[in-house]
């Protein structure tokens, strides 16, 4: 797969192939986390025989099946195994497997044959619901809803709440359904929406949907609304600073519950259960020696810090840093809004540079002062 043609040994004519596309835990915080799987896929299906390629996340398949990600290779050796790319007989590759766990590495053979049905059928071993592009918005809504409305007091009321929200915002950004690409941003801002429930409560969650409501009837049908779709996650990074009080509230939240249960595969009908528990570290230093003690509890202290935020001012939270961040991206939504009809081009490659820096994760580290840069670029641009 060399660019080079003399160094090329594969072709889109001969060669086969199943790639994993999925990142292991390891990889999570690396730049690869931030590229587009999409386009990885892309790459390899033009490179791949049509007829011969499977271009999957195996690695979440083995984490949602096995509890972990270590099986994967061989679920891939089963897949390529069923599509006849491995030429030795059933028998032999049984057989080396049951040596491989006879050594201690358990559920090989199960992977293997996991690997072999997801060939025949991938769809039948996917999570249920797992393709985002499979429901409707409204159905997305509806599911987001469910987490909000099962646990404590006023819950019910809490989810009608946020029902009317995303209701009301869905039918003021209309031009965020029409296609996949908005579709896809339609979902980050009603996820948004919850997290900014969970970190500052409904207030907090409607300004940051007035803000973005603001930018898209400023903004350009013929682009398609593209000022709109870039600004949500720039303005979602700097609104949910992750202070100890939001981490806290997230771990304890319905939401985080779910979604371990599905990761885990817990199903309560064949008795599975899962008890959460954490490893609390106190230190106390004293001149130069620091004594530590480790104690296994439940999740009282997170309980306890997440019930601060109903106290705490949203104005207090986070640093100063986070506080000038978050103040400096709403004016630049503020200013692009403005300035879209004069210079359309020049603020979307604004949203497209704070779009990329809050994919990766450096809108959280970034200096206000560059932040305050784009606002005198654009600025002197506008003069």
């Amino acid at each position: 797969m060399s660019p080079d043609e003399l160094l090329r040994v594969a072709g889109s004519r001969r060669t086969y192939g199943v790639v994993n596309v999925g990142l292991f835990e390891d990889q999570q915080d690396r730049e690869v986390a931030s590229q587009d799987v999409k386009e990885i896929a892309e790459h390899f299906r033009n490179l791949l025989h049509p007829d011969g390629q499977v271009i999957e996340d195996f690695t979440d398949l083995c984490r949602w099946r096995f509890l972990n990600e270590r099986l994967a290779d061989l679920v891939q050796l089963g897949t390529a195994f069923q599509l006849g790319a491995v030429p030795v007989t059933t028998d032999a590759i049984e057989s080396a497997l049951l040596e491989l766990e006879a050594q201690g590495f358990a559920r090989s053979l199960e992977a293997f044959k996991l690997g072999r049905q997801f060939a025949r059928n991938p769809g039948r071993l996917r999570r249920p619901g797992e393709d985002p592009d499979a429901e409707t918005a409204n159905r997305f809504i509806r599911r987001q809803c469910l987490p909000i409305g099962r646990t404590g007091l006023g819950s019910r009321e809490r989810a009608n709440r946020f029902r009317r929200l995303t209701q009301r915002v869905f039918y003021d950004l209309p031009g965020l359904t029409q296609n996949e690409e908005a579709a896809d941003s339609y979902r980050d801002f009603t996820v948004a929406l919850r997290r900014c429930i969970t970190w500052g409560g409904f207030d907090y969650a409607e300004r940051f949907a007035d803000a973005i409501v603001a930018l898209y009837r400023c903004d350009m049908p013929e682009r398609g609304y593209a000022l709109t779709r870039k600004a949500i996650l720039p303005l979602a990074e700097a609104s949910l600073t992750r202070d100890s009080i939001f981490l806290a509230s997230m771990a304890v939240s319905s939401e985080h519950r779910l979604l371990t249960r599905h990761r885990l595969n817990v199903h309560r009908a064949r008795g599975d259960r899962v008890e959460v528990r954490y490893l609390t570290r106190l230190e106390l230093t004293f001149i130069r020696w620091r004594f530590r003690l480790d104690l296994r509890t439940s999740d009282w202290m997170a309980r306890g810090l997440s019930a601060v935020r109903h106290l705490l001012p949203t104005a207090w939270r986070g640093t100063r840093r986070d506080r000038q961040v978050r103040r400096l991206v709403q004016e630049l939504l503020l200013r692009a809004g403005t300035g879209a009809a004069i210079d359309y081009d020049g603020w979307l490659e604004v949203m497209n540079e704070l779009n990329e820096l809050a994919l990766d994760g450096r809108l959280r580290r970034i200096h206000p002062d560059r932040l305050r840069e784009m606002l005198e670029r654009r600025g002197a641009h506008e003069s």
